[in-house]
């Protein structure tokens, strides 16, 4: 008996020592809604972003360090005044970012970005901030001064400071593209909408000016069927927002597409000229504006690609989530007051079919923007240029522009180099005028170039095609015009294709329209032509026959 009883005594004793007792104090700790400062947590406030490029300063959030796993349900974010905002029910660790607007915060920064509840927004002009436990414990404070925009108060070490956030990397390496689709208007305006009608889950639609009833109504339905849409255009195009712009972005709004305008005194860019749309996984690229003459194909002769591929797309749609976040960019409704519509202009053409979009191999695909990369890229490509460059532009205002002299320089190396223009009435004038300059120049300099303009006939009724060719081999198609502002000071998107097959297909679109082209020429130039060929012609024949 008194052997189990020393037995009894001696497990009693393992028990108590090795099971300590857990106080309610202790267990309300180990709950994590309190924690005292000797334990080895300590959180610290580690990064604040109070004033974003955003309208209402939405995606600003506060990032805090964890150097071990936390529960932080109950804890709270204190300011100098009386807003309090709490912190979610969760476990976390490392560095963590909170936000009331989790979403758009998640742009601006790597960390994981979790909401807060409550409410509590970083002042502009100077603030300070407390991270506390229900319990009321202050683990970490900070004060700041102004907060200057676009910038992060860090801390580093003991020390706090101002890093101004770096503007996004718009330069994209190529990819290999899942498959790619290449057409033209007025060919295949169908195809456009085809794509738009296909979308299960988003459409991002970015443009300069926005007039197509047919557009409006797809993106209405797409959105009544669950599909998320989201709408930008330029606030201010040239010659003003068209009464029918202000009706259809009205159609928009009121259906519950969030629908924004980019533009004026403060814009990043003299004008958000690019036209794209992110469909899914696929990005459509295009020349021309969301307007009949342009995607209605009743009028311009424009080139457009669809690039299905999931990598790309979301490439493009970095460019999109920038600037519709900008703070330069805004609501339709709070815009529309300062609009002062005028008349649209009208386009009922019927045009003839001759090119039928074509699946086409593209070995790479390479988004370039401007002002970003576009210039250096585009213009890499014409300087190695060692074949021929085929270029095709509404117009090309200044001839001192650093592609046209590249173009040039590859004509005196040897390149052939075919420039085709429009001779629409609002161009007419200096498209004249430079082929006239170049042709003298290329018979001056007796070099392989040739320039010439084209305009309304069965297939289309004016250029309005921003594109290039390299050696058969490069394509580069998209919003850019050939003219500094574009390149500098515009919001523009371009792809360069690469691959035999895809340059292919709009090098014979190029050259159709270029035999097009030469029936601009006058009259009695061409008849001088042919006179001076004739002549040369019989010398030869009377040499040979006296021979």
């Amino acid at each position: 008996m008194a052997w189990r009883v020393c037995l009894y005594f001696l497990l009693g004793m393992i028990i108590i020592i090795g099971c300590p007792v857990v106080s309610g104090d202790q267990q309300e700790r180990s709950s994590g809604a309190d924690i005292s400062a000797d334990q080895q947590v300590h959180p610290e406030l580690t990064k604040l972003y109070p004033n974003p490029p955003t309208h209402g300063n939405e995606g600003e959030y506060i990032a805090i360090t964890f150097t071990g796993p936390q529960n932080v349900s109950g804890w709270e974010l204190h300011d100098d005044g009386r807003q309090v905002a709490e912190l979610p029910a969760i476990t976390v660790s490392g560095t963590v970012a909170f936000s009331h607007d989790p979403d758009t915060a998640a742009e601006f920064t790597d960390y994981p970005v979790y909401p807060l509840s409550g409410w509590l927004q970083l002042a502009v002009q100077g603030d300070g901030l407390s991270l506390k436990t229900d319990g009321g414990t202050t683990f970490d404070s900070v004060k700041y001064d102004h907060a200057p925009e676009e910038s992060r108060y860090e801390r580093e070490g003991s020390e706090w400071s101002w890093v101004p956030v770096e503007q996004p990397d718009f330069t994209f390496p190529d990819i290999q593209p899942a498959s790619a689709e290449a057409f033209v208007l007025p060919d295949s305006p169908d195809r456009i909408m085809t794509a738009l009608r296909a979308a299960e889950h988003e459409i991002r639609l970015a443009g300069y000016t926005f007039e197509s009833e047919q557009v409006t109504e797809t993106l209405i339905e797409a959105h009544h069927q669950g599909v998320d849409v989201s709408v930008l255009v330029e606030q201010a195009p040239v010659g003003g927002m068209s009464k029918k712009q202000v009706s259809l972005l009205d159609r928009l709004e009121n259906a519950g597409i969030e629908t924004k305008v980019t533009g004026g005194e403060d814009s990043r860019y003299q004008f958000h000229h690019a036209k794209y749309a992110i469909i899914d996984d696929t990005a459509l690229i295009m020349t021309e504006n969301w307007k009949p003459s342009g995607t209605g194909g009743k009028g311009s002769r424009g080139w457009g690609v669809l690039i299905e591929d999931r990598l790309f797309a979301q490439q493009l749609t970095e460019v999109f989530t920038v600037d519709s976040r900008h703070e330069d960019a805004s609501r339709w409704s709070s815009k529309r007051i300062t609009v002062d519509p005028v008349e649209e202009s009208q386009a009922d053409g019927s045009f003839d079919t001759e090119f039928v979009p074509q699946a086409v191999d593209v070995e790479t695909a390479q988004l370039v923007v401007a002002p970003y990369d576009a210039d250096e890229e585009v213009d890499r490509l014409l300087a190695t240029a060692d074949e021929s460059i085929m270029i095709k532009q509404m117009s090309i205002e200044d001839t001192d522009f650093q592609w046209l002299d590249s173009a040039v320089t590859a004509a005196k190396r040897g390149v052939e180099v075919e420039i085709l223009l429009s001779e629409a009435w609002y161009v007419r004038e200096e498209n004249e005028a430079l082929v006239d300059q170049l042709t003298n120049k290329a018979d001056r300099d007796d070099i392989d170039l040739t320039i010439t303009t084209a305009d309304s006939g069965d297939n289309f009724k004016k250029i309005h095609t921003k594109g290039v060719i390299i050696d058969e081999r490069h394509v580069v198609l998209g919003s850019i015009n050939w003219n500094e502002n574009s390149v500098h000071n515009n919001r523009e998107i371009a792809v360069i294709l690469t691959g035999d097959d895809v340059a292919g297909y709009y090098a014979d679109v190029f050259s159709a329209d270029m035999q097009s082209g030469w029936g601009n020429y006058p009259i009695m130039l061409i008849g001088a032509t042919v006179l001076t060929w004739c002549t040369v012609m019989a010398i030869l024949a009377k040499r040979l026959e006296w021979i």
